[in-house]
């Protein structure tokens, strides 16, 4: 690894032997500043490790995902709602149309056209 990289916390240069990176981002931390336990960076550190490692910018982001997530799936019902209250309104409407348009009609039947004549 070139010494190039710094730690996403601190901004200090990385020791090969005392850093860790994010499975998420890939970029690294030092072990001091990732406030894991030294089981759980040996956990980290080992070859067939059944744990993984987010830095605290992915797990931010992650929580926001998931409340996004949240927001959508709210967003959603709240519209499947509106559209059966909206569908319900329609036939309401329909229904009072049609009632008065018959009711227009039974008025009008008597009613009596002329043609071609000035008003």
């Amino acid at each position: 690894m070139p010494s190039v990289y710094k730690c996403i916390v601190c901004r200090a240069n990385l020791n090969p032997d005392k850093e860790i990176n994010c499975d998420e981002c890939k970029l690294y931390v030092h072990t001091t500043c990732s406030n894991l336990s030294d089981i759980e960076l040996q956990c980290l550190k080992s070859k067939d490790r059944s744990i993984t490692y987010q830095c605290t910018k992915c797990k931010c982001q992650r929580k926001e995902i998931r409340d996004l997530v949240e927001i959508i799936t709210q967003l959603k019902s709240e519209i499947e709602s509106l559209k059966k209250r909206g569908a319900n309104t329609n036939d309401e409407i329909n229904a009072e149309e049609i009632i008065q348009e018959t009711f227009e009609r039974q008025r009008r039947s008597c009613n009596l056209i002329i043609y071609n004549i000035e008003e």
